[in-house]
């Protein structure tokens, strides 16, 4: 009888368990997201640029805006420098923006004070990333810039 791995490990073929490199994150493999094609990836890059750009001069040593990409999701932070040490920096991830490969569609995700990421409702699944990027803006939940 073969032993489960442990919720955190991958087996290999030969019943060992793999290197931390060699996993793979099986929560990013559900079918449908995937990375996300370029044309996709270069209008969202132009939005959030654009978006990024709007902090003041007058703070851009206090606060910058910036986002990167991380597989099927698109994170939106703010980076503050640190309380103390003033040559480190904190960032803190607002927003989340989910491609689905299978749709052809983006979700919004914010996230709780635990950490945990929920999606946005009444705007799931949307063709238009600006839809979602304008609402992030307006925030009229206060739930992305308090």
């Amino acid at each position: 009888m073969v032993a489960a791995a442990p919720h955190n490990k991958a087996l290999k073929t030969d019943g060992r368990y793999a290197p931390a490199a060699q996993r793979q994150d099986v929560r990013r493999t559900r079918a449908g997201y995937m990375a996300i094609p370029e044309l996709e990836q270069e209008r969202a890059s132009r939005a959030l640029r654009r978006y990024c750009e709007k902090v003041p001069l007058e703070i851009r040593d206090k606060l910058t805006k910036d986002f990167r990409f991380v597989r099927s999701d698109v994170e939106l932070f703010e980076r503050r420098p640190h309380y103390s040490k003033r040559h480190r920096h904190v960032e803190l991830v607002v927003a989340k923006f989910r491609y689905n490969a299978k749709r052809g569609s983006w979700t919004l995700f914010w996230s709780d004070r635990n950490l945990r990421w929920h999606a946005y409702k009444g705007l799931e699944d949307r063709r238009d990333f600006l839809e979602l990027l304008r609402e992030v803006e307006a925030d009229p939940t206060c739930i992305f810039w308090g």
